[in-house]
Formats: C-alpha cells, structure tokens, sequence
C-alpha cells in the first residue's frame, strides 16, 4: 500500500489521478448538499439516493453511484435531521460509557473510530450490500444456554 500510495503522489499520471479523485468527491458532496435542500428535515429515504443523484443532479436516466461517499451527508439525506440526532445520540452515549469495566469496550471504540475517520471518504458498511454479510455469523451462533 506504501508503495502504491508512493507511485501515486511522485508520478505526474499518479498525481493527475488523484487530483481527478479529488475533485469528482468535492463535486459529488456538492450535489449532494444540493439534494439535501430538497428534503432536509425527512430525506430521501433508504436507497433512494443513486435515482435522485441521476435523475436531479446529473440528468440522466441511468443510476451509477449507489450513495455519496461521505457518512454524514449520506445520513442526512436518507434519514434526514431526525437520522443526524439519532447518530449524535448514539455518539454521546458510547461517549458517556467509555469509562465501562467491559473488556471490550476499547476494541468497540477502536472501530467505532474506524468507521468515523473512513466515514469522511466512502461509506461501506452504511451504504453497501455486502453489509448484510456481517451479520451472517450472528446467525449461526448457538443461543445462550445450548
């Protein structure tokens, strides 16, 4: 990754690349925010991102982005401010009992932590299908007492 990440920003092809990347995220948000004025305080609902982002912000008729590669504005406009306050609410309360004798909890942190920085850049486990396969081992673990 160090090496890739080194051809990318020493290489004039790597480094237009990346500017590339930059400015299609800055323009993607932008649209977003767009979107966002629409219907601030319900959203869009849940999946409903991909048509409205094709049909209102670049007028085609074909959907090719799936969510908008940022945690926040991906909340906000599928649950609106009301899916905000429940985030920050959750945020609080893992803030307040960060102090628990629980073993665990630096380890929940940690990917709490994890999913907030990548949060800033893509959204995976909020916007992708395969996050359903996470769950996929709760499943098959035996009930308590069995």
């Amino acid at each position: 990754a160090a090496a890739a990440l080194g051809l990318l920003a020493l290489t004039p092809l790597g480094g237009r690349l990346l500017d590339a990347a930059n400015s299609s995220r800055i323009t993607l948000w932008a649209d977003t925010l767009d979107l966002l004025s629409d219907t601030p305080l319900t959203g869009l609902g849940f999946e409903a991102f991909q048509m409205a982002y094709v049909s209102y912000g670049l007028l085609l008729h074909v959907g090719f982005q799936p969510h908008s590669h940022n945690l926040l504005l991906e909340i906000w406009l599928r649950q609106g401010l009301l899916g905000l306050l429940a985030l920050a609410w959750m945020a609080a309360t893992v803030w307040r009992l960060r102090r628990s004798p629980s073993w665990w909890r630096p380890w929940a942190l940690a990917s709490l932590a994890v999913i907030a920085l990548h949060g800033v850049a893509d959204i995976p486990l909020y916007g992708g299908r395969g996050m359903m396969l996470a769950f996929a081992i709760v499943a098959a673990v035996p009930p308590a007492g069995k």
